[in-house]
């Protein structure tokens, strides 16, 4: 894979797990009639961008000592 790539995939990734962090906190606060569906929901994307996240830092990692 092309650094270029990898770079693009490790910040969407990171990107994605701030987002889906902060719609948890505001979701948390707030007393809507579906504030579990939106926590779980967030919390199930969150857990598929870390993954990605880990696999991508370990390619920048490898591509950097080379």
């Amino acid at each position: 894979m092309k650094e270029r790539n990898i770079n693009k995939i490790w910040s969407a990734a990171l990107l994605m797990i701030g987002i889906c962090a902060i719609f948890q906190g505001v979701f948390g606060m707030t007393d809507t009639e579906y504030k579990d569906i939106f926590i779980r929901v967030f919390g199930v994307s969150e857990l598929l961008a870390l993954p990605v996240l880990a696999f991508t830092t370990v390619l920048r990692i490898k591509n950097r000592q080379r």
